[in-house]
């Protein structure tokens, strides 16, 4: 949200979408919560194969919560009898990457294996 949202779109702006066929990585930057949005873009992913970057200085931000809560509860859907890679510690934990400060609750959950990973951001760095 807002300027979470800066750097997956300067990212796409710089490397620009794969042609088709192509198999280059497609990035998706979802900077709202409307419902009718954040289903288009799900129902293009093949949510098996997707990186979500969960991205949250304080770790307690509601939106990227919500859109991290909304694609973990589709990939548990996914994959209801598949072996699909989900684990104990969630569904989809792999593909997750939490970035957050040291000690959010964010970064509690990530080292208690709720992200595949997750990246501290600089504690001196302000907002995003």
């Amino acid at each position: 949200m807002g300027g979470s949202s800066m750097t997956p779109l300067t990212l796409r702006g710089i490397f620009g979408k794969p042609g088709p066929g192509s198999p280059g990585l497609r990035l998706h930057a979802l900077d709202t919560v409307n419902p009718a949005s954040i289903a288009s873009v799900a129902d293009s992913l093949d949510l098996s194969r997707t990186l979500f970057f969960v991205s949250s200085k304080s770790g307690t931000t509601v939106e990227p919560l919500s859109l991290e809560a909304y694609f973990r509860s589709q990939l548990s859907v996914n994959a209801a009898g598949s072996s699909s890679g989900l684990s104990s510690a969630g569904p989809g934990r792999r593909n997750f990457v939490a970035l957050t400060d040291p000690g959010t609750p964010m970064s509690e959950r990530a080292r208690a294996g709720e992200f595949g990973t997750w990246m501290a951001t600089p504690e001196d760095a302000g907002g995003r």
